[in-house]
């Protein structure tokens, strides 16, 4: 207990950090600074400093008491007062080190919180990357029946067709164009939501940044990871079981039921801890390798579109044929590229298991 009472002059320093003020700004949003805004300009930050300050101002009575208590043991000349003083303050002991057991939990709680806070701002900041990639998508298709269009006419004009076929051609079209209203509006909605899982003030301003090469090569790096490796992290870093062993540790002076039920409730921890860590790496896995197709059909319509490009230089296709392989790259690429978005949760909740979290 004299370990914990020690580390809590060390937590004491951030209960006098003062709360974050809590108005309207200016964010850059991108993986890397989504964390910082999420910890330091959050109204989940603010929570934290002041359940922290809570718990530390709990234990400070607590102290107060004991030296009170202490004073007054000092000052008695009564051998029954004295003695019912010292019952007092063995109750007031354990009211200290409770107290201080419950700041490095409430400590270690609210770590985890705001950084179980931040992974859910950077998978929200990706389903706004998500909408705005599917309007580009929806975009490309616009382009496509466009060109779609374009054919039908000259086919018409040809006798090729009939007024039919060009009126159900126009339809597509317009059905297309009729969905970027929503596109826009799904859009904002994802918009809206970020500025909440920030936590930042509701007039806030977000500059939201793509994803950088460098973020995108932790997908290429995800299919190297090694399970023994990062399971040894796991099970070092976890703050579930840093709390769960600073329980027991608080505990094993005392020995009796409740640190035998707190060294089963550590057992069992490290047991889930170790299933549930082994079913995040074979489902990561699987979802990397599935991302194969993607690729592959990426790679047939670059090369079908450089085939129609020289085709249409010597002029054995036309220009909408040609252009038509382009748009089914730009179609596979952006497919490609927003299969990879959605699998980032999935990478970044493994990292954060591998740290702790």
């Amino acid at each position: 207990m004299k370990k914990i009472i020690a580390v809590m002059l060390s937590l004491c320093v951030l209960c006098c950090i003062p709360a974050p003020v809590f108005a309207a700004s200016s964010y850059d949003v991108s993986v890397n600074t989504i964390d910082g805004i999420v910890s330091g300009a959050s109204n989940y930050s603010r929570a934290a400093v002041s359940q922290l300050s809570a718990a530390q101002t709990d234990y400070n009575n607590a102290v107060v008491k004991i030296n009170s208590t202490n004073a007054k043991i000092n000052a008695s000349t009564d051998p029954d007062e004295t003695a019912a003083l010292k019952e007092e303050l063995a109750d007031l002991i354990k009211e200290r080190d409770a107290a201080a057991l419950n700041i490095q939990q409430v400590s270690l709680d609210n770590s985890l919180t705001l950084v179980q806070q931040g992974e859910s701002a950077k998978e929200q900041y990706l389903k706004y990357l998500e909408s705005l990639s599917s309007k580009k998508s929806l975009l490309v298709s616009i382009d496509v029946k466009k060109n779609s269009v374009s054919i039908a006419r000259k086919k018409y004009k040809k006798g090729m067709i009939s007024r039919n076929d060009l009126t159900k051609a126009k339809e597509a079209l317009e059905d297309l164009q009729d969905q970027v209203p929503d596109a826009d509006y799904e859009i904002q909605q994802e918009y809206n939501a970020l500025i909440d899982s920030l936590g930042v003030a509701d007039d806030s301003t977000l500059n939201v940044q793509p994803l950088s090469g460098e973020d995108k090569a932790a997908f290429a790096a995800a299919k190297y990871y090694s399970f023994t490796t990062d399971m040894n992290s796991v099970l070092a870093n976890s703050l579930e079981i840093k709390k769960a062993n600073a329980k027991v540790n608080a505990l094993r002076s005392t020995g009796g039921t409740d640190y035998s039920n707190a060294l089963s409730d550590l057992d069992t921890l490290m047991t889930k801890t170790r299933k549930s860590f082994r079913d995040q790496y074979d489902s990561l896995q699987h979802s990397i390798a599935s991302m194969k197709s993607y690729d592959r059909k990426t790679a047939r319509a670059k090369s079908a579109m450089k085939q129609a490009k020289k085709k249409y230089h010597y002029g054995l296709i036309s220009r909408n044929e040609y252009t038509a392989s382009v748009n089914a790259y730009k179609e596979a690429k952006t497919n490609g590229e927003k299969a990879i978005t959605s699998l980032y949760p999935t990478i970044m909740k493994y990292q954060l298991a591998v740290k702790g979290y």
